[in-house]
């Protein structure tokens, strides 16, 4: 398999993203996979850019896929038994498992 010519490819790299190609279009041009430019475009930190020109892609009628696994988590209250007392609360996020009267005196040990 021939080694990729990323010293070639990288120049184009922003003006392709800025005129709106997707991963799958850029990577046929070159012919080399959609999954090794998107590493690439993570690598160079052109995330940003191919984020802007979501809109753009999606005018074009082009897919629109993102950097979904990059953004943060969506936070949502649960409901949840604490881990200490055993009482029922709302959770403020994925990570709390104690509840606020738990959690002020475990702070008070540390």
């Amino acid at each position: 398999m021939p080694s990729i010519n990323w010293e070639k490819i990288d120049p184009m790299l922003p003006a392709l993203i800025q005129a709106g190609f997707t991963q799958e279009e850029i990577g046929k041009q070159f012919k080399i996979s959609s999954s090794s430019i998107g590493r690439r475009i993570v690598k160079l930190g052109l995330w940003h850019e191919f984020d802007l020109a979501h809109d753009l892609r999606q005018s074009l009628g082009k897919s629109v896929g993102g950097r979904k696994r990059f953004h943060g988590p969506k936070e949502r209250l649960i409901n949840r038994k604490c881990l200490c007392c055993r009482r029922r609360f709302i959770a403020e996020g994925r990570f709390f498992f104690l509840c606020s009267e738990c959690r002020k005196e475990a702070t008070l040990w540390l």
